[in-house]
């Protein structure tokens, strides 16, 4: 069985950015406010954004949902949560979090995210990115920890990529390719050719009018009427 999810760094990330952008922008950053025994604290970022551009995001850590809609710009909130009871422990993380964002000349946005080192893997620490994107966008996004969610119809292709979690997707009109490195993945309609494996859990597809690959090493694959070519490993799918 043939199961393809790459592992990568946050250093890979950065390289296959594109370097052709403008100036770095700030975020403006909020006041971390007490939650039981957690601090958090918000970041926003807005940029304009031009129809049919891309949003490039590499983060070492944090869930990410995307939202399209109709519009001209990118709008990014990053809550950052500490579950610390001391207010200069929080903020200490807080202020160690890397996060820069910047627009290309076409229209492109980029976006990065990188959590204190020695929160990077523990329990301490945790990122959620809020993004909105214009409906008629595409998408690349990695994360090394955490669910990628697309909760709307978006008129683009995407590539999302996760090394620990699920995958959602309302409706795509272009290309999918999705990886999971643990997680399932669930695509309510594709428009064109999609591509979702996993190493870790069940592939849930509806009407999919393109080309189909489907692989999984640990769940089921549910998929709906498929208009071109499928691959499905284990070959034991299910078609509604």
């Amino acid at each position: 069985m043939r199961t393809r999810v790459h592992s990568f760094t946050f250093l890979a990330f950065l390289m296959a950015l594109p370097v052709v952008a403008l100036d770095v922008a700030s975020a403006q950053q909020g006041a971390p406010v007490r939650h039981g025994n957690s601090w958090q604290q918000s970041l926003e970022y807005a940029t304009p954004a031009k129809e049919g551009a891309r949003l490039y995001l590499r983060t070492d850590n944090g869930a990410v949902r995307i939202h399209p809609e109709p519009g001209d710009k990118v709008r990014c909130i990053v809550i950052l949560r500490a579950f610390t009871s001391n207010e200069a422990e929080a903020r200490s993380l807080f202020d160690k979090f890397e996060f820069h964002a910047r627009m290309e000349e076409r229209g492109g946005v980029y976006i990065t995210g990188q959590a204190p080192p020695r929160a990077r893997h523990g329990a301490k620490f945790r990122v959620q990115f809020q993004i909105t994107v214009p409906q008629r966008y595409n998408l690349d996004v990695e994360t090394q920890g955490g669910d990628v969610t697309v909760d709307a119809r978006l008129e683009g292709e995407a590539r999302l990529t996760t090394a620990g979690g699920d995958v959602s997707v309302v409706a795509l009109s272009g290309t999918g390719r999705i990886e999971t490195a643990g997680g399932n993945i669930s695509v309510d309609r594709a428009g064109s050719d999609l591509t979702a494996r996993t190493a870790g859990g069940g592939i849930h597809v509806g009407d999919v009018q393109g080309a189909a690959i489907l692989e999984t090493s640990g769940g089921e694959i549910v998929t709906g009427a498929v208009g071109g070519a499928v691959r499905a490993e284990p070959p034991a799918a299910t078609w509604w």
